[in-house]
């Protein structure tokens, strides 16, 4: 378990909903607001993009794998869990999503269930390589969907948390998010309600470090300043006869 401040759980939120909400304008919407996205199967097309990236670009080879396309449950009112996503049966490697969720949750679903095909078999952790995986892919929806599930995941982790200084937080990030964001979010909450999966195996965990990580650390770190033997003003000769003076 990763321990962390209502802080940084509250800086992580605020850096995943910025990147929705820069995104949110550059995926298409009808008229009702709901986002536009390809069929299903151009989705399942575009997933192998996150994946090539992390596997070829950032040298992960846990993310090499099958990329055969995911299928769409059939009855999934018969077989699926509450609040999941998917489901996937080892034995055969079968990986299906839910067809009936929103369609702006589709590519992190889709993500999500190669992850498992991957072998990356815990829960929360086939969560996070799916949220890897759509930020790391070319296209606007993937990108999109993974920041947006990322920030619901933060707000649900801090919805579970108690005080009158929790609830400001929740309610400046609610100030702040934009139309898209605000629409998608509320949609993911009619169709899960207050339960997923994720979020009880602690996927916020992964993401507030892998923002604690690539973000928070990077921007504190000083440049190492380098002796350059030919830079004068490196150099002190004023006590040196011979010395060149300035």
């Amino acid at each position: 378990e990763v321990d962390y401040s209502v802080n940084q759980l509250q800086d992580a939120a605020i850096y995943y909903q910025e990147q929705a909400n820069a995104l949110a304008d550059q995926v298409q919407r009808d008229g009702s607001g709901n986002v536009r996205y390809p069929g299903f199967a151009e989705l399942n097309a575009m997933a192998d993009s996150g994946f090539r990236s992390l596997t070829y670009n950032s040298h992960f080879s846990v993310f090499a794998g099958d990329n055969s396309p995911v299928k769409q449950l059939q009855m999934p009112e018969t077989f699926m869990p509450a609040g999941q996503m998917g489901l996937f049966v080892p034995i055969t490697g079968e990986a299906s999503v839910d067809p009936r969720i929103p369609d702006v949750c589709m590519p992190f679903a889709i993500s999500q269930q190669l992850s498992l095909r991957r072998a990356i078999t815990q829960v929360r952790d086939s969560y996070f390589a799916a949220f890897l995986s759509c930020t790391a892919n070319e296209s606007a929806e993937y990108q999109y969907t993974g920041y947006l599930m990322a920030y619901i995941y933060c707000c649900n982790e801090l919805e579970g948390l108690s005080g009158s200084s929790v609830d400001t937080v929740l309610a400046q990030l609610s100030s702040t998010e934009s139309a898209g964001v605000k629409h998608d979010k509320a949609l993911y909450h009619d169709f899960f309600g207050s339960y997923t999966e994720a979020d009880e195996n602690n996927v916020c965990d992964l993401l507030v470090s892998w923002h604690i990580q690539t973000v928070v650390l990077p921007s504190l770190a000083v440049e190492e300043s380098h002796f350059d033997p030919y830079d004068e003003s490196q150099v002190d000769l004023s006590d040196i006869v011979s010395g060149r003076s300035r």
